[in-house]
């Protein structure tokens, strides 16, 4: 194609749309019109009908602007907020408590040489609430027997109370659903479809025309904020349901632990060399206090992890709230500013 016949049809195409898609030329010339493509070439079309054909190697990039204006957008955004806002304010359940407890668990076992006797008071808490477990060991050498004390103390543990409750985890499954469901549902997605041409809230997000790029930026940004909020619904409800599965597999290593340390205290009944099955018991008993140690680090790990993001979730929905409203304001200063009338 002659340079001359590209500069003429370049400022042909640029008076006859006001404003519309572009291809930027590999020579630097803009061409204006309705963009499409093939895999070979590009296809522009005026808004009077006339078509013009290019190649694809004398294209150096497309930029498609969306045919929804600001009225157009203003409406759509009016829609998705009337969709979106329920499922925001949608109350959480029940508040966490941040609490500050002191709790003991131990465990004390008392041997004597002659009677080989064990008594065994387990003061191992079932309920998914903290454990500790270290030894503190006062040996009466005189009166051939041995006494292991077992005592922790778990203070100043600030943490959500119930994050290990099944019927917390429950309630926020459910909760996390609701967000689920506004992601699937059809008209979410056809108001926030980003693909070119959509005609949706979305492609005015990202493809609206230079003049209203302050409009475009308000509107990306609520979409944005409310996918972080589906987003973060989904991680949330998987760090939640992995308290109480998690919490199933420490109870069980631990009780196989506690069994296996019942059965080295049988023996020491009828050890032949006390000593030697005492240091077994002892051995079973550090296996012990280590599980639970490393039981309670994860469990309190989880927990904060847990509420860290609960916490993000709550920051992410009030802030959707604000990107929608400003971005609703502004549409509705533009299409009053364009009408003539003032805001209400």
């Amino acid at each position: 194609m002659a340079a001359a016949t590209l500069m003429a049809m370049t400022a042909g195409l640029a008076a006859a749309t006001a404003y519309g898609d572009k291809l930027i030329m590999e020579d630097g010339n803009v061409i204006m019109g309705a963009v499409s493509r093939t895999s070979s070439e590009y296809t522009v079309v005026q808004t009077n009908g006339t078509q013009f054909t290019f190649d694809k190697s004398d294209v150096k990039r497309a930029e498609y602007i969306t045919r929804v204006s600001a009225e157009d957008a203003a409406d759509m955004l009016a829609e998705f907020r009337e969709l979106v806002m329920p499922v925001l304010d949608v109350q959480e359940p029940s508040p966490f408590i941040s609490i500050t407890d002191e709790q003991q668990f131990g465990a004390t076992s008392t041997f004597d040489a002659a009677s080989a006797s064990v008594d065994v008071n387990r003061g191992f808490a079932r309920d998914g609430r903290r454990r500790s477990f270290a030894f503190n060991r006062n040996r009466s050498a005189s009166a051939f027997s041995a006494q292991s004390t077992f005592d922790s103390f778990a203070t100043n543990s600030s943490r959500r109370d119930k994050a290990t409750d099944d019927v917390f985890v429950d309630d926020w499954v459910r909760y996390t659903a609701i967000f689920e469901a506004l992601g699937n549902d059809p008209r979410y997605r056809d108001l926030t479809n980003r693909r070119r041409h959509a005609d949706s809230l979305g492609d005015f997000a990202f493809r609206a025309p230079d003049e209203h790029d302050a409009l475009a930026d308000a509107v990306r940004d609520a979409l944005n904020a409310v996918d972080d909020c589906l987003d973060l619904a989904a991680s949330t409800q998987k760090r939640v349901q992995a308290l109480p599965l998690r919490a199933l597999e420490h109870a069980e290593d631990i009780r196989e632990l506690e069994d296996d340390l019942a059965r080295e205290r049988d023996r020491l009944r009828t050890a032949y060399d006390y000593y030697d099955q005492l240091r077994d018991v002892r051995r079973a008993e550090d296996r012990l206090r280590r599980r639970i140690t490393k039981a309670e680090t994860e469990t309190e790990r989880a927990q904060r992890v847990a509420e860290r993001k609960i916490n993000e979730f709550a920051r992410a929905r009030e802030i959707a709230r604000q990107q929608i409203e400003a971005a609703e304001q502004q549409l509705i200063a533009a299409t009053n500013a364009a009408t003539g009338n003032a805001m209400p």
